[in-house]
């Protein structure tokens, strides 16, 4: 019975420490619900170059990855990439951005308190303690606009903390937040 319970605790444990590994990010858009997505089959670039803004030093070939995972995940929809923009029912672009965030904890931390003669013991005073840690999170927007009209239809962004393991090795959580934010397009409107 003890061998089950070891084996099962570890297997638990085992799970419990993956999804505290695994970072799931969040997608989240917003459209024009005047928009009828059910017409658009084709899609190109907004310009030479999709990418609208970026910060400072950005490095070019995760520009490169960014456009590979949108092409890859629009196509994977159905939709068919063309180079012409005249031919394409909407177009793409996206920005890339960083803002440093802080995130400050209060919790109750007691000081003192000792015991003393006959075992009594005398309590300290409460504290607060505070914990306040800096990051830099990257964010990722991506917008849609219909070629017919020239007006937004649709627009989609996603914020991570930037890591040092995401600045070592970026591609797993780019295909990532491209997934997140893409799933939801097209978005699902009201008698659809």
């Amino acid at each position: 019975m003890s061998k089950i319970c070891k084996k099962f605790g570890v297997i638990v444990l085992m799970i419990a420490l993956a999804s505290a590994c695994a970072t799931t990010i969040k997608g989240r858009s917003d459209y024009n619900p005047a928009v009828n997505f059910a017409d658009y089959h084709t899609f190109s670039w907004i310009g030479d170059s999709p990418l609208i803004s970026a910060p400072s030093g950005m490095n070019p070939i995760n520009v490169q990855r960014i456009m590979d995972e949108i092409r890859h995940d629009l196509t994977a929809k159905g939709y068919r990439f063309v180079h012409d923009q005249t031919e394409a029912d909407f177009v793409v672009s996206f920005t890339i951005g960083t803002r440093d965030k802080i995130n400050i904890d209060s919790y109750p931390a007691a000081y003192g308190g000792y015991w003393g003669w006959g075992g009594r013991y005398y309590g300290g005073t409460g504290m607060m303690a505070t914990d306040v840690e800096t990051y830099t999170e990257g964010v990722l927007a991506i917008d849609i606009f219909d070629v017919a009209t020239h007006q937004p239809a649709w627009h989609g962004w996603a914020a991570e903390p930037i890591t040092n393991s995401v600045r070592e090795n970026p591609s797993p959580v780019i295909a990532e937040a491209v997934a997140a934010i893409l799933s939801n397009f097209p978005p699902q409107q009201a008698g659809s």
